[in-house]
């Protein structure tokens, strides 16, 4: 489950995400439950640029496709080559991740 926020509680822009998962998974077998190892599911820089590398992966992925609708100052990324150096930054920059270990 997963809920995008855009403000922070200042009520400043502040696009973030809200997300629960499980603490395991399914096995390959499709049958049994695999826990999460104790203490936590992934490290956190893990997780931060697994995240990180899938969304903008899914969102290169949507403008290509024609998903994204850019209006309003988002219009100067319209173009395929203006929306990919925008978004070539983003690659490099750390983005935050803050993870509770399950109970």
């Amino acid at each position: 489950m997963a809920v995008l926020h855009t403000w922070g509680q200042s009520l400043e822009h502040h696009p973030h995400v809200h997300c629960v998962v499980t603490g395991g998974g399914i096995a390959p077998d499709g049958q049994n439950w695999v826990p999460c190892r104790d203490g936590f599911f992934l490290p956190v820089r893990v997780m931060s640029a697994l995240f990180r590398g899938k969304f903008l992966h899914h969102l290169k992925r949507a403008f290509a496709r024609s998903l994204l609708t850019l209006t309003g100052s988002l219009e100067a990324i319209a173009t395929r080559s203006d929306f990919n150096s925008y978004l070539r930054p983003l690659y490099e920059m750390p983005w935050v991740v803050y993870a509770n270990s399950p109970w």
